[in-house]
Parts: C-alpha cells; structure tokens; sequence
C-alpha cells in the first residue's frame, strides 16, 4: 500500500508483553532512534539483568498455618433496589440522600489452612494448599448456614506453574479435591449475593455528569497517550478434580427469583404443575472424578476458564 506521508520516515512496531508501539519518525532521526532500543536492551541485559537472574536461581520453600481464620463481608445498600431493574435501581439508590446502610451480610469460618510453596531454580513454583473444615453463614437479613463441610478436609489443592516471571499464568497441572458439603439456597441468599457483587464491581454508578463534560471537550485518545498495559490471561493444561458430593437444600419464591431467567422460570412451574415455590430437601448430587484439557488447555481470564469447567461438568451432574 502506497504511503500517504509528505516527508521520508521510518515506521518501527515493536510487540511488548503483546502490546503493539508503533513509532514514525523522519529518516534522519530512525537510524538514532533505530539504534537507542538495542542500546537499551543490551543495558538492561547487562548488570541489572544478571542480577535479577541469579536472585531468582534460587529453591525457596515456605510453610503458611492458619488454626482458624474469621472473614465478615460487609455490604452497602438494600435489597429493596434488586426488585427493579439493576441499572434504575442502582441509579435510584447513588442518588438518594439517604445514608447507605454497612451490615455484614456473610461470615466466613475456617480452619487448619495449610499452604505450602516450593520454587526451583528454573523458576517452577509448586503450591499445596489445604482448609480442613469450612462453613460460611449469611447474617443478613436473617441467620442462616448456607455452606458446610461435613467430611474432612473440606479442599484440598496441588497446583504445578512454570515460569513465574511470564505475564500470563501458565498452570502446567491443578488437583482439586472436596469433601462432602451441604448448601442451603434461598431466595434472601440470592440477594445478598446480588448485592455483594454490587459493592465489589468498580464504577458500576458510571460517570458524573462532570466527568462526562470534561471527556466530551477533547478525544478520547488524549485522555490516555500511552498504550495500554498488557492483560494477563491464565492458561490450564491439565485440571483433575476428584470425586465430589453435595446435598442441597433449596426455598426459593418463583415469581420473585428475577435473578433467574424468565424461560428457566416457566419451565420450573410448568414442570411443579404451577406452583410458585420451589423446596429441595436434601437433593445429592455426585460429582464423578474428572481430568479436563488434557487434549488442549483453557486458555483466557478466570471467568473463561470457570465457564468451560462448568460447560464440562453440567451434562454429569446426577
């Protein structure tokens, strides 16, 4: 393709931790400028460099005990707000002068954690990690045990990774084993729920009306001049989760379960003969051993991962 530009120049791309730099400049200043990055990076593999190499040649090994450890995720905000829809309400609660009510809507109760971290000189990092007994309670709006572990230990862990200096989070092999748990689902559970990842996404109030004036006077490309940082994404060779088994108990309120999908509503009261609440008493469901991406591995952010896990898993629950 024919260039456009008036005047010679010199069009370098350099790919960083996979962000593209693109630099032009006349052909007078390219052969300066062509010759300051292989300066820089013979720089920066020099002293600098051997150093950071022999700090992390090195076999370290660490050992973490917890007897027990007492979590209290504390929410803002009501349920009132979930009724409608979730932009209107937010909306409608950022802009009430109303002080925001902070109660603790859940604790989390563990013991006997145990993690254990070995690093080799080539920068392998194996990590075991292990919660011998696990219960999580919701304390709003009413008391109620929503996760028990009834079988010792209640998780346990092993996972293998390569190269710890890599951007992305190479998981050569991950070991997953639970015990036997009892969870409660109700409809106040599932709001508190909803409400906690409320208070925990950034910016889910959006812009000020301040903030969009000060955007709107110049483009959006001089607000940030520098390229993006790279993002890191984690990629799962190898996934082996042992045998698992969950009882469930269940009370949800059909019409106002809007967390769920319309269509997955109607079919539960089509399938219930009409009736507007669903109660599970101790339903069990089995999870049989499984070893997931041994042909090809997960590749992308957490979620990503957790989807293709759960698109496994969903046609073996029994």
């Amino acid at each position: 393709r024919k260039s456009t530009l008036r005047v010679s120049a010199a069009v370098s791309v350099v790919l960083r931790n996979r962000v593209a730099v693109v630099t032009v400049a006349p052909v007078l200043k390219a052969a300066r400028a062509a010759s300051q990055p292989v300066q820089r990076q013979d720089e920066a593999g020099g002293d600098d460099g051997e150093n950071e190499d022999a700090a992390n040649l090195r076999t370290f090994n660490g050992e973490l005990r917890i007897d027990q450890l007492f979590v209290g995720l504390v929410i803002e905000g009501s349920s009132r707000s979930l009724a409608t829809s979730s932009v209107w309400g937010t909306a409608a609660e950022l802009a009430s002068t109303e002080p925001r009510q902070r109660r603790e809507a859940f604790t989390i109760a563990l013991a006997q954690v145990v993690m254990n971290v070995a690093q080799t000189p080539n920068r392998c990092r194996d990590v075991q990690f292990q919660i011998w007994d696990i219960q999580v309670d919701m304390q709003s709006p009413k008391r109620d045990v929503i996760l028990k572990s009834t079988s010792q230990p209640a998780l346990r862990t092993h996972t293998k990774r390569d190269d710890v200096r890599m951007l992305d989070v190479h998981l050569r092999e991950v070991q997953l084993e639970l015990g036997h748990l009892e969870v409660s689902v109700t409809g106040a559970l599932m709001d508190q729920a909803r409400l906690l990842r409320r208070n925990l996404t950034v910016g889910m109030g959006g812009l000020t009306f301040e903030q969009v004036l000060a955007r709107a006077k110049g483009g959006i490309h001089l607000s940030n001049p520098q390229p993006p940082s790279a993002s890191s994404k984690l990629v799962v060779n190898k996934l082996v989760v042992g045998d698992a088994k969950v009882d469930v108990w269940c009370q949800l309120h059909i019409p106002d379960a809007h967390y769920l999908p319309k269509s997955l509503r109607d079919t539960i009261q089509v399938f219930s003969l009409g009736a507007t609440r669903l109660d599970i008493k101790g339903a069990q469901v089995r999870l049989s051993h499984q070893a997931l991406f041994k042909s090809r591995p997960a590749e992308g952010n957490t979620s990503i991962v957790f989807s293709k896990v759960w698109d496994h898993y969903l046609p073996l629950v029994k």
